[in-house]
């Protein structure tokens, strides 16, 4: 446990409110396993209260860690289990985070067809609710699957839509990862100054907000495209520095992607 919170962790423990608010603390830093041990108590505290909203919240919380850990198994149990309380509440809301982050966890599992029809119904529900942050992160994933299948325009459509929320409401988080999409399309297409451009506004952003998952993204999409350009020991710099930055702060699965790549730039 980070020491200068223990104390006041244990002083507080019996304020949910509190403690849900240090494990996002713990989790936007870094910290993702400290972040995980509240969350897990506070699990099983909803859980014994029978407050089945607030655990709902917390086990699809407790999934996106799992996830950025690699546990895909371990996450879509969480997932499954939130969508069938959200659905036994009838809570809508939450029932469209849980399926796109399922969704999230079939494409990276390469079943871009059950991922798409996930994030399909997520895009409903969220329309229907007028939901627009959920909708751009629903938009943007089906964005990926798009690119993946190779339908780069209708891939770009969807990340421009998501950039305009993300700008509407002043998501500059989420307006990173859009960003970072469309600077992929723009490499893939061969417009490396373009992708560049945007992996630097991404890497920008991602360094003001404290940001450690999505600078690795921008770092080692940077050393991708220097790369192509044929700028080996810059390239080289930055994948060393992405890889370092995610296995530094508990992204395992990341950091092993990175790693890869960057295997094959030395």
């Amino acid at each position: 446990m980070v020491k200068s919170y223990e104390l006041a962790i244990q002083q507080f423990k019996q304020d949910t409110d509190y403690i849900w608010s240090i494990s996002f603390l713990f989790a936007d830093a870094g910290h993702l396993d400290e972040a995980l041990v509240l969350r897990i108590q506070l699990a099983d505290y909803f859980r014994a209260n029978g407050d089945l909203n607030s655990l709902q919240a917390c086990l699809g919380n407790q999934a996106n860690i799992l996830y950025s850990r690699g546990d895909l198994d371990g996450a879509t149990t969480l997932l499954k289990e939130e969508e069938r309380i959200c659905r036994e509440l009838g809570n809508k809301d939450g029932l469209q985070g849980s399926l796109g982050n399922q969704g999230g966890i079939l494409y990276s599992r390469g079943d871009l067809d059950g991922a798409m029809t996930l994030c399909k119904e997520q895009e409903r529900i969220c329309r229907e609710l007028g939901n627009k942050d959920s909708l751009q992160r629903s938009l943007g994933n089906q964005a990926n699957i798009l690119a993946d299948r190779g339908d780069l325009d209708d891939a770009m459509t969807l990340y421009k839509e998501g950039e305009r929320i993300c700008r509407e409401l002043g998501n500059v988080n989420d307006l990173q990862i859009s960003l970072g999409g469309q600077g992929l399309i723009l490499n893939a297409r061969g417009d490396l100054d373009g992708a560049m451009n945007l992996f630097k506004e991404q890497e920008r952003i991602c360094r003001e907000l404290g940001n450690v998952e999505g600078l690795a993204y921008s770092l080692i999409n940077q050393a991708l495209a220097l790369s192509q350009k044929g700028y080996a020991r810059e390239s080289l710099l930055l994948a060393e520095e992405a890889y370092q930055v995610a296995s530094n702060h508990g992204y395992a699965a990341l950091a092993q992607q990175i790693e890869s790549t960057l295997q094959r730039l030395r």
